[in-house]
């Protein structure tokens, strides 16, 4: 570069030297005349002199135009073939002496104009602005470090170079272009992957950051931001930031690297003061690379309370569940067992006395009703929860029904040397509910009283008027009590007190809930705890006394059985209800046929002329129930249809209407039920025979005559 220097610095004064060597010359010429042949020779030796000098300036100004003397031609030259670019920029935006590279960055690669390239037509875009910046920055400092400036041509085609500037004079300045579109790119692709990546962890429910070889956090996601809102988290310590229940935690972020994942579990105090379980993952991550480098841990921090919580729910439900099943289990074989020995019994009937027989039958009667009881409430779990409880609502007196559920249980209460006292009310208090589903509410809950009770203990039955219209029933016991940690679960479905285990499936209090929540009423239980008793209290809306007598919930059958009549066909797979419920009919005095098919008995209902047809919906192939109803629809003197299935939902009861039955009973139905059904068919039958006799006869009148 000094070189380059002195060769411009001697190109400049060039003509002086050239001027001085000829004056020296001529003054020897004239002063003291020369040889001839040393005249030449001096003439010679300025001519090369001046030759050599032109030379030399020649070679200085080869590169371009020059600036202040500065070789900036060789500079060009020498970085033009790594593709950075070089020029000269002066204040008014011309560009000078651009190398090839720099051309072709700005696809000007050919022959340049006499007034060069102007930086804003060659940039576009902000090159007024990045002029400006350029040149200020000079001012101020002499140089100009890198930026970016976007080249933008007309068609829209972007390209980006970073520009770094030297100051020649005010001027103007030497300009290093390198094109940075590339990298452009991947810096904007970088922070892309930046922004989505943050936005990702921030979306996490659990703390995760960066932490350093003594526990500082130097990288946090939002969680740690909500979690320690308002303070300051540069370069906290996990320790100092979590408290000492992170002592382990921070034991493990400080020693070296083990070599794989370290996970623990971790306690937390949240923001509310609730305590929270954490399970944490460190990952060791080196930082640095080399020996002695920079080390740290990827911390994982997951909230796992909610999740242990629902853990221990399921596990509850699961062992509530098991206990259900065992009870289940107990409670179906105990009624089965004592009907199956009755049935022994009733099989050797010759060897047994009247009243033996009478027993066996009474056992017989309550077990079934027992079983009854049980498939009841587990279908009436199942109803409720799907929504298929329908209530047949009517007013009912509140204190008519106590005083009778009273007297039916007196019989089981005497037993157990219980007494049930009903407290008096002064005014009649009336409920609009189904007094069906209010009697179950009522029999649930002194069953459980009667459970709970000890001998010669006493079982309160009172209701009264609360403010605001609601009626409060109370059934109280003075047993076994409850557990205060049984309380918040004592209505979910197989929860058991201790006090009750072994009597029941767990389902009467669900039961109890369902049912009262239907009414639109509570219900609730206090106990003070074990040995204290316990009352068990219904809220109900009240209503206006009717104007006609309100039912006090006891209605039941009449008593006496009238001697019956009618062709009932029975149309049942199940061969021993079929026959059981033949041997019924056939003792009430109807006629009574049986099929197990649906083929089969669309024959014999043509043939036979049922009256009333009883069929289970569930027949095997080829036909079903509701292909039989399908099929007899057809016909205008069709019997009457009753479905008597297992399915009871309120879709197969519509389905089945919807084919031609006339109606829907549900499995094991009462035998007085299923005779009131059967009876309504013969009476439905007979009045449409009379509807059809007067046409009849019109008809043969009508034929006699066109005949005479």
């Amino acid at each position: 570069m000094r070189s380059n220097v002195a060769s411009a610095r001697l190109a400049a004064w060039q003509p002086l030297l050239l001027a001085a060597l000829a004056c020296v010359l001529i003054g020897i010429q004239v002063a003291m005349p020369l040889p001839p042949v040393w005249a030449a020779l001096a003439g010679i030796s300025l001519l090369a002199v001046a030759m050599w000098m032109g030379f030399a300036a020649h070679r200085t100004h080869q590169g371009g135009d020059d600036v202040h003397g500065y070789p900036l031609g060789a500079l060009a030259a020498l970085v033009d073939g790594e593709g950075v670019g070089l020029f000269v920029l002066t204040r008014g935006g011309q560009i000078r002496n651009p190398n090839r590279a720099f051309l072709r960055m700005v696809e000007a690669d050919g022959d340049m104009p006499n007034d060069g390239l102007l930086f804003s037509e060659v940039m576009g875009g902000h090159a007024d602005e990045d002029l400006r910046r350029l040149f200020d920055e000079l001012r101020h400092q002499g140089t100009c470090k890198p930026f970016d400036c976007m080249r933008r041509r007309s068609d829209g085609w972007t390209r980006w170079l970073s520009l770094a500037a030297e100051r020649l004079d005010n001027n103007s300045a030497v300009v290093i272009a390198l094109d940075s579109t590339e990298r452009k790119a991947v810096d904007t692709l970088l922070k892309w992957q930046d922004r989505v990546l943050r936005a990702m962890v921030d979306q996490v429910p659990a703390f995760i950051g960066l932490v350093d070889s003594r526990g500082r956090l130097m990288l946090h996601n939002r969680y740690f931001e909500d979690w320690f809102a308002g303070q300051n988290l540069d370069e906290r310590t996990i320790l100092d930031l979590f408290g000492p229940q992170a002592a382990e935690l921070d034991r493990v972020l400080r020693q070296p690297d083990s070599g794989g994942v370290t996970q623990l579990a971790l306690q937390l105090t949240s923001p509310s003061g609730e305590l929270r379980e954490f399970e944490a993952d460190c990952l060791p991550l080196a930082l640095e690379e080399g020996p002695g480098a920079l080390s740290g841990w990827v911390l994982l921090c997951v909230d796992h309370t909610e999740r242990t919580r629902a853990m221990q729910t399921l596990r509850s439900a699961n062992e509530r569940i098991n206990r259900f099943l065992a009870m289940l289990s107990h409670e179906l074989r105990n009624p089965l067992t004592a009907v199956r020995t009755a049935c022994e019994l009733l099989q050797r009937r010759d060897e047994l006395s009247g009243l033996q027989s009478q027993r066996a039958l009474a056992v017989m009667d309550r077990q079934s009703l027992q079983l009854q009881r049980i498939v009841d409430d587990l279908l009436d779990v199942a109803r409720v929860t799907q929504g298929k409880i329908q209530l047949q609502r009517e007013p009912i007196e509140i204190g008519a029904l106590l005083r009778q559920m009273a007297e039916d249980f007196r019989d089981a209460a005497r037993v157990q040397q219980v007494r049930v006292l009903v407290e008096d009310t002064d005014t009649a208090m009336f409920v609009s509910a189904d007094s069906v589903r209010l009697r179950q509410v009522l029999g649930n809950l002194l069953s459980n009283a009667l459970k709970s009770s000890t001998q010669g203990g006493q079982i309160e039955l009172r209701a009264r008027t609360e403010v605001g219209e609601r009626i409060r029933i109370e059934v109280r016991d003075h047993g076994k009590g409850i557990a205060p940690a049984l309380m918040s679960t004592l209505f979910e479905p197989f929860v058991q007190a201790d006090s009750w285990s072994g009597k029941g499936l767990g389902l009467g209090l669900t039961v109890v809930r369902q049912m009262v929540e239907l009414h639109g009423g509570k219900v609730f239980a206090h106990s003070l705890g074990p040995g204290q008793g316990a009352c068990f209290t219904v809220l109900l809306p009240r209503i206006a006394p009717p104007m006609a007598p309100a039912n006090d919930g006891s209605s039941r059958p009449p008593t006496d059985r009238p001697r019956r009549s009618g062709r009932v066909l029975l149309l049942d797979d199940e061969v021993d209800s079929t026959a059981a419920l033949e041997a019924l009919l056939t003792l009430e005095g109807y006629e009574v046929k049986c099929c197990a098919d649906g083929s089969d008995g669309l024959l014999q209902i043509a043939r036979w002329q049922a009256e009333v047809v009883v069929c289970d919906l569930g027949l095997p192939a080829p036909l079903s129930g509701f292909e039989v109803a399908r099929a007899l629809s057809e016909n205008c003197a069709r019997p009457y249809l009753i479905a008597y299935s297992g399915y009871g939902s309120k879709d197969d009861v519509a389905r089945a209407l919807a084919v031609g039955f006339d109606e829907h009973l549900v499995k094991p139905a009462s035998p007085a039920a299923l005779l009131a059904a059967i009876e309504r068919g013969l009476t439905a039958r007979r009045k449409l025979k009379q509807d059809i006799a007067p046409s009849d006869a019109a008809e043969r009148v009508n034929r006699r005559q066109v005949k005479g």
